[in-house]
């Protein structure tokens, strides 16, 4: 009896140390695991995630830049994308006005559209203008329809006048919540270019004479 009592404590002392030694391989393998977490986060960039390692999904902070919005057209090219300004936009290149719009600006421009031109006298029509002899009397007409500058249309105030790129003033009227730009009515506006802003309006803006 005393050597089974013996050998039965021997059994239990071994089985003990076995057990031990298994909870502390496994406590050495959650320890190795946090450790290996750990790092990881710590080499992580702030907006990378830990469950984006594991799968092909797209962090949060990149789906709100997928969406870039398109650039700003440029005041001339304003002019070039709009069919009812062709005619403007002719005589501004044929004057060679196109180069010194084609600068960062800001630059201000009010339009007429093709119409407004059959309603200049006889004597100055925009085909007698466009001749190459009378050229320069195009571009003297077209810098009466630009200002330098930004020009928005809350700028637009009654009795402001503004100066305009021939040396001469443009004043602005309201008349029943009108805005009058001369006595051209403003048509449309389009403050969405790069580098100004486009006005329509509805007549030519004919300069004084020249003294």
């Amino acid at each position: 009896m005393r050597i089974d009592f013996v050998k039965a404590v021997g059994i239990g002392l071994l089985a003990g140390a076995m057990l031990s030694a298994c909870n502390e391989a496994q406590s050495s393998q959650e320890t190795g695991e946090e450790v290996i977490e750990s790092k990881m986060a710590s080499h992580m960039s702030p907006g990378l995630y830990a469950e984006n390692l594991w799968s092909e999904s797209v962090p949060p902070s990149m789906t709100s830049e997928a969406a870039v919005a398109p650039p700003q057209p440029s005041v001339l090219e304003h002019l070039d994308a709009e069919p009812n300004l062709s005619l403007f936009a002719a005589a501004v290149k044929e004057t060679d006005l196109d180069k010194d719009l084609g600068g960062t600006g800001p630059y201000t421009i009010f339009a007429t559209p093709d119409t407004a031109f059959s309603a200049l006298m006889a004597d100055t029509t925009l085909s007698d203008l466009r001749l190459p002899e009378n050229r320069e009397h195009l571009k003297r007409l077209l810098n009466n329809h630009l200002v330098v500058g930004k020009i928005a249309l809350t700028d637009l105030q009654d009795g402001t006048t503004l100066n305009t790129n021939g040396s001469q003033q443009l004043v602005v009227t309201k008349q029943n919540g009108q805005i009058f730009i001369n006595d051209a009515a403003l048509q449309a506006t389009d403050e969405g270019c790069s580098n100004g802003v486009v006005h329509v309006v509805t007549k030519v803006l004919v300069p004084l004479p020249a003294s």
